[in-house]
């Protein structure tokens, strides 16, 4: 089964890695500031898919949301059968 709400979260994952690598004195790396940005935006997503009535996917995605901001490293979500980060 196809999982788009997966797919989103992995993209804004994957952009926030990216965003860290490139880290400033101005944007430190791991900030405070830049996890609760990309939570709100992973928490947007988990509001699209409970909307669109996939529900697992809300639910992990939401978890994510208050997991990472307490220290536990975000990991990509599983696609289909690959099992690859998109």
């Amino acid at each position: 089964m196809n999982k788009p709400f997966y797919k989103a979260a992995n993209a804004v994952i994957k952009m926030y890695a990216w965003r860290q690598e490139h880290a400033s004195e101005k944007c430190p790396a791991h900030s405070m500031s830049e996890i609760h940005l990309v939570c709100k935006a992973l928490n947007d997503i988990a509001l699209s898919a409970a909307y669109a009535a996939h529900a697992d996917e809300a639910i992990e995605i939401l978890q994510l949301t208050s997991d990472w901001p307490m220290g536990k490293s975000p990991e990509f979500f599983p696609l289909e059968s690959a099992g690859v980060p998109a």
